[in-house]
């Protein structure tokens, strides 16, 4: 049915029918959800508790509270969260911190982080400072699921704390043979998978393990149960290391994919820290001995080929130093008689340079001996002429001569009489210098 479409004298415009106006109702894209009935409860809060930090329980710094749960139907929704409080002197004192964690599978408790415990207010902060130990208190309230059946507050938590995270243990039990030599070499190392990678414990099978009869049990200790951790096994073949443990909560270590187990005779605070390792590992590890079975096998085939090469190489270097040797004794030889030849030619040699020195030394002894017997002659002479001439001149003096031109003449006489003698003197000096002489002993 098309609409009227009418006008009005008094209105400019047009109007359309009721009928047109219902038709083109607008469609907003909302719809109604509002259920028939509630949605079913899923989970249901028990109780919590204040668990200490790194550092225990101090100001600006981490601590967590563990709040246990059930499921009450199936459901993948596992979020538990509440709110922050403080109470100082009297007053309460929203802290404007909405902490969550979810619900694990196997312990049913949701560890919820308080990244700071922060001061409540200024007035606090301030009478700290003055008195470490003025008190104050926390609460996480409203502590809920989204679909949970109920809320709850946690405990109160009275500061200043003295409580701290006590050290916790880790026990691995695992279906090895402590005597089987392929284990010997086994290193489990477990680490926190932290930023800093704050803790880390290297056991080995040799080293460290318990060894029973058909089990080995490694212990670690010392452990945060604030950490997250993955353990490590290391053949100590070519392979890289086996991880037994990916980046696992304290106290989570059951569920494990590769294998481990809870073990079920454990009691107490031992409970969920002791764990046997079946199932895969054991099977790894048999493949890991028909590998390492198989490296064994090729290196012990190497070995023998290395064996005979090198059994060969110093069958082939005995041969060579035997040569070797006999070449030496051969140049030996040759060289001593060469070196016989020499010491014979040196000899000689020496020898006659021995006779040629001791001729020269006879030689020479006998000209300096000539020599002496040409100077003493040669002086005899001169004091002989010496005299003789003395001896003319005193005759020529007295028989010529003045009485003054005598004295001059005894005078002249006499020096040169005084001359020989020095002459003679030197004479007899320079002979018996010359006696001095060495001999020459040959």
């Amino acid at each position: 049915m098309s609409p009227k479409v009418w006008n009005d004298i008094n209105l400019l415009g047009f109007s359309r029918s009721q009928e047109e106006e219902k038709e083109h109702a607008p469609v907003t894209g909302v719809e109604d959800t509002t259920p028939d009935e509630e949605p079913e409860d899923e989970v249901r809060i028990i109780f919590a508790e204040w668990v200490p930090g790194a550092k225990g329980f101090q100001y600006n710094e981490q601590c967590f509270v563990d709040v246990t749960a059930e499921y009450l139907v199936e459901t993948n929704r596992a979020k538990i969260k509440g709110n922050l409080f403080g109470i100082y002197d009297g007053v309460e004192v929203d802290m404007g911190l909405t902490a969550s964690g979810c619900i694990d599978d196997i312990t049913m408790i949701a560890r919820i982080s308080i990244p700071k415990l922060y001061f409540i207010n200024n007035d606090h902060y301030a009478a700290w400072q003055a008195d470490k130990s003025v008190p104050c208190q926390y609460v996480l309230k409203g502590i809920t699921h989204t679909l949970g059946a109920n809320k709850i507050d946690s405990p109160v938590l009275d500061m200043p704390n003295d409580d701290t995270a006590e050290p916790k243990t880790f026990s691995v039990k695992l279906n090895l043979n402590p005597g089987d030599p392929d284990c010997q070499k086994f290193k489990f190392t477990l680490y926190s998978t932290d930023e800093d990678k704050s803790y880390e414990q290297v056991k080995t099978v040799s080293d460290d393990a318990v060894k029973n009869n058909d089990t080995t049990e490694l212990l670690f200790t010392d452990l945060d149960e604030n950490l997250t951790y993955t353990l490590e096994l290391d053949a100590g073949d070519e392979n890289p290391p086996k991880v037994l443990l990916g980046n696992r909560a304290y106290g989570k270590w059951a569920g494990a994919v590769d294998g481990l187990e809870e073990d079920k005779k454990a009691s107490g605070s031992e409970k969920g820290n002791v764990f046997k390792k079946a199932g895969v590992l054991k099977g790894w590890l048999f493949k890991k001995a028909d590998s390492v079975k198989n490296v064994v096998t090729d290196k012990v085939e190497k070995a023998n080929d290395l064996k005979n090469s090198v059994s060969s190489s110093i069958n082939d270097k005995v041969n060579t130093v035997k040569d070797l040797k006999n070449q030496a004794q051969t140049i030996a030889m040759s060289n001593i008689g060469n070196i016989k030849e020499s010491v014979d030619s040196t000899v000689n040699r020496a020898d006659s340079q021995v006779n040629d020195v001791k001729q020269n030394a006879a030689q020479t002894v006998n000209d300096a001996k000539s020599r002496v017997d040409d100077i003493k002659q040669n002086a005899i002479q001169t004091v002989n002429d010496a005299k003789s001439q003395t001896d003319n001149l005193k005759k020529q003096a007295e028989s010529t001569m003045s009485l003054k031109d005598k004295l001059a003449a005894i005078n002249i006489a006499r020096e040169k009489a005084q001359k020989a003698a020095a002459a003679k003197d030197k004479v007899s000096n320079v002979a018996d210098s010359l006696k001095s002489i060495p001999k020459f002993n040959i």
